[in-house]
């Protein structure tokens, strides 16, 4: 993602909803240039470019890191368990996947019933009040 993008006359960033760092170099240095783009319909830290300005300039990162997620066993076929830093504590949990199906847990906690779910790949997206992360994970 981080490719030069000074040529480019037009950026678009759209229907992502798994993309959650847009705040990249090169993305950063067209929209400091105003030039043409659009960017809507992705996740938390991609929202639009007010957002994604923001970012560049506070320099802020994720402020959860993947490394610090642990999801296991994974792949899995029953059941998960997911460890997540003190950050994340409270966060609101979402099972997603590529074609569309989101579900919202109820009751986040460590241990995640997935045996309903068709086999797949799969992505659980972390959500603070700031901030967002995908982990993915597979369903045999």
């Amino acid at each position: 993602m981080n490719h030069p993008v000074d040529i480019a006359e037009w950026l678009e960033i759209e229907k992502n909803p798994l993309l959650t760092y847009c705040h990249y170099t090169s993305v950063c240095h067209h929209l400091s240039l105003n030039k043409k783009s659009s960017v809507s319909q992705n996740g938390l830290g991609c929202e639009n470019e007010d957002i994604i300005k923001e970012n560049c300039i506070s320099g802020s990162d994720e402020g959860i890191y993947q490394e610090n997620i642990r999801i296991f066993p994974n792949p899995a076929y029953d059941e998960l368990t997911l460890l997540l830093p003190k950050e994340c504590h409270g966060a609101n949990l979402t099972i997603l996947n590529a074609s569309g199906f989101s579900k919202k847990l109820s009751d986040p906690s460590n241990r995640i019933i997935i045996r309903d779910l068709p086999a797949g790949l799969y992505h659980i997206q972390i959500c603070t009040s700031t901030k967002s992360v995908v982990v993915p994970f597979i369903k045999y």
